[in-house]
């Protein structure tokens, strides 16, 4: 005994497979989401700290054209004076701070 299968009913049982993929497919997208009402997201408060420090980095500019335009003025007034111990003792204060 065979049993013979032609391609018009290989065709046939494409065509309903694929048609029973898309009904499967249309019901989950008119499905509502498995999301209740009461969920929510919250942030730690460190989480949050860094945010705002992050906030606070945007908006801060990257030169401080105040400072830059005071020492340009005390470079030119020649009265600008440098302070090597200060200097030095703040290298030495962030080098140990890493």
């Amino acid at each position: 005994m065979s049993v013979k299968i032609s391609s018009d009913g290989i065709d046939k049982i494409k065509s309903e497979l694929v048609q029973r993929d898309l009904k499967r497919i249309k019901q989950s997208e008119q499905e509502p989401a498995n999301i209740a009402s009461d969920d929510k997201v919250e942030l730690s408060s460190k989480a949050l700290d860094l945010k705002e420090l992050q906030n606070k980095a945007m908006s801060t500019p990257e030169v401080r054209t105040g400072k830059v335009d005071q020492i340009k003025l005390q470079v030119d007034n020649g009265t600008y004076k440098i302070s090597p111990g200060a200097i030095a003792q703040r290298l030495i204060d962030e080098t140990m701070e890493v």
